[in-house]
């Protein structure tokens, strides 16, 4: 993905547990994408809240500095 376009490619996240079983009764907590240093921007939509232990992030745009890697 090239700085500053919105992303093309969904990230999903699933709460697991120690059995690595999706936690699917989960639609309360909340995830939010934060840069790992002030090189770096994320903007759009950032926080999300779980589905059924799902954290969907669809429409977030990452401006950064060429040769910065994410973490």
């Amino acid at each position: 993905m090239a700085s500053g376009q919105m992303t093309s490619i969904p990230l999903s996240i699933a709460l697991v547990d120690h059995d690595r079983n999706v936690a699917k009764t989960d639609n309360s907590s909340q995830a939010e994408l934060q840069p790992t240093d002030s090189l770096t921007t994320i903007g759009g939509i950032t926080k999300v809240t779980a589905v059924q232990g799902v954290f969907y992030f669809d429409e977030f745009i990452i401006v950064g500095t060429l040769g910065i890697k994410l973490k």
